[in-house]
């Protein structure tokens, strides 16, 4: 099909917020404004996911194809409507008939990441300023945003400042690292709940599905999802990133449940996503996290093309934390800014196949062949960074792997040890250069033979898993890891991002990075759900009271379970789960 495959984004839930506000930073960070300044072929093409249109002065922008939804008090500085079409200091030009008694209430502080690009952008907009002395007619934002820009390449761009930020200590919720501007119309506050209230906790699946209650909240999503979705001339699906360890869940599912009537046609790609550590105030709660997890995965799994449980915990449904290792990476795996950074460059390299700029899978080509045979749970794997080193190659790299797959896995309970049914690699951050590299005299000759990344990754694939359905895509545009991402990187990585025999100096910030994902329907997808099963099923729902009273049925819960049981099973092959 001819043109743009747009996919819209769905965020449900503060810490799928964060994950998805990395994804976005990753990919401003990697717009080419000046086809000059390329550094290699044009790969992608942004606006599957981006869309343009124009601000109230006619000025070009490029937003995210994006819904996120949050509760009350989540935004920090940031404005449910956005900057783009303010009429800056139109509040200054009221004037009133009488005195006035002004109540100024103290705002939150921008640290200094946001601060500077506030003054990027106030230098930016008096520059074009001073280019045109003639000014537009004063239109609505719907006038004005019709979506006839001109072409990404063209759009004005608004640079990070080129230095280092510790935001450790400053960032608190996602909008304090977000960088893009998002349209008007893609934040949606649930306003029935605050976001981290002690007396009213929005932790209860049921919650999320009776906020839908109210018709005229209900209508107002859908005419947000609507907006973006009638501007689109080819659809090709969703990306989900949802929260469902709390209320959330139940919110998700009932949208979600919507969307596979209403596009049934369409890939949906669900992420279920989970803090590596969540803070437990009580054994009650941790059990409510138990059953909205039960809940939300059942109806994921069932309303999605395809669901992926993420999160850096590797074991969260038991009573241990034991977070995921990097050689390469030393984050803070309480700092929600750390490890939603991990997860966002997986997600933005793992769809990088739907973006490409020729030659785009379909989304729904991914999906379908994962979930053969009812197999709706896949599971992720992630190598960041890709260990390349200054002077070695992909082939090589592979090579010293030996029996062990590069990637650890960010889907709780997986492991790289059983041959997967079917999977996707992606590779990012391979230059020609760094293919081949010199290779062992002892090496197959096939390898030799090898012209192309994707002729060597796809080798080692048929090697290492013989039998499997394995689909290859590597690019040459790495992961952009500038400002905002958090300094996570070991000193040994350089600011190129490959493994170095020096350290890399504190002054000096990485840049960019190798990538390598890997997408696996597996048997071992089918741990993940029996170990929540497992811990589900030595709970007595009629005991917690305020799940029925949300509107939990306990036969509508048994079902859940049964269903779950049916979906492991799925995955069952000749072996038995411990």
């Amino acid at each position: 099909m001819a043109g743009t495959r747009e996919i819209i984004t769905l965020q449900f839930g503060h810490y799928s917020n964060f994950v998805g506000t990395h994804v976005w930073n990753i990919q401003e960070n990697s717009f080419v404004y000046d086809p000059k300044a390329a550094k290699g072929p044009k790969e992608l093409n942004h606006d599957v996911l981006f869309r343009e249109g124009l601000t109230l002065h006619g000025e070009v922008t490029y937003t995210p194809r994006l819904v996120a939804f949050d509760l009350k008090g989540s935004l920090n500085t940031l404005k449910q409507e956005g900057t783009l079409y303010d009429l800056q200091y139109a509040e200054d030009k009221l004037q009133w008939p009488s005195d006035v008694t002004l109540h100024q209430v103290g705002v939150p502080q921008k640290n200094a990441f946001l601060r500077d690009l506030d003054r990027q952008q106030e230098e930016y907009l008096r520059g074009k300023s001073e280019e045109s002395s003639q000014g537009d007619e004063e239109k609505t934002s719907e006038e004005m945003d019709t979506g006839e820009g001109t072409s990404s390449e063209d759009s004005p761009q608004v640079f990070g400042p080129a230095k280092l930020y510790n935001l450790d200590d400053s960032v608190k919720v996602w909008s304090d690292f977000l960088k893009p501007h998002l349209h008007p119309r893609s934040v949606t506050i649930l306003r029935d709940y605050e976001h981290e209230s002690e007396c009213n906790p929005f932790n209860v699946y049921g919650q999320g599905k009776q906020v839908l209650t109210n018709k005229r909240f209900r209508d107002e999503i859908e005419d947000r999802i609507h907006f973006f979705t009638e501007e689109c001339d080819h659809l090709q699906g969703f990306n989900i990133l949802a929260d469902t360890y709390n209320g959330f869940g139940g919110f998700t599912s009932s949208i979600l449940e919507e969307l596979a009537d209403d596009y049934s046609n369409k890939g949906i790609l669900s992420f279920g996503l989970m803090p590596a550590v969540l803070q437990y105030s009580s054994a009650t709660e941790e059990s409510y996290q138990l059953i909205n997890s039960a809940l939300s995965w059942e109806q994921l799994a069932h309303h999605s093309s395809l669901f992926v449980p993420l999160s850096l915990n590797k074991t969260p449904f038991d009573t241990s934390v034991a977070v995921q290792h990097f050689d390469h990476l030393n984050y803070n795996s309480s700092l929600h800014y750390h490890t939603s950074a991990i997860l966002g460059a997986c997600l933005d390299t793992l769809t990088l196949p739907f973006r490409l700029d020729t030659g785009p899978v379909a989304m729904t080509d991914v999906t379908d062949i994962l979930s053969f045979q009812g197999r709706k749970v896949a599971s992720l794997g992630v190598s960041l960074p890709f260990p390349l080193l200054e002077n070695g190659s992909l082939a090589n790299t592979l090579m010293a792997a030996g029996d062990m797959s590069p990637w650890k896995p960010v889907t709780p309970y997986s492991d790289n040890t059983t041959l997967p049914f079917a999977q996707t690699i992606v590779g990012r951050g391979v230059l020609p250069d760094k293919v081949q590299g010199t290779i062992d005299p002892n090496a197959p000759k096939l390898l030799k033979d090898c012209s192309t990344a994707d002729e060597v990754l796809g080798l080692y694939l048929a090697e290492m898993f013989p039998n499997c359905i394995s689909s290859v895509k590597v690019l040459q545009s790495p992961c952009q890891v500038t400002a905002p991402y958090p300094h996570m990187f070991s000193r040994n990585i350089s600011s190129d991002g490959y493994v170095s025999q020096k350290n890399r100096s504190d002054s000096m910030g990485v840049n960019s990075v190798p990538v390598m994902t890997s997408l696996q329907s597996t048997p071992t997808s089918a741990k993940c759900v029996q170990a929540l099963l497992k811990e589900t099923k030595k709970l007595n729902i009629s005991k917690y009271n305020k799940f029925l009273e949300a509107g939990l049925e306990q036969d509508d819960y048994k079902e859940c379970l049964n269903s779950l049981e049916t979906l492991q099973e799925n995955y069952v092959v000749d072996m038995s789960f411990s």
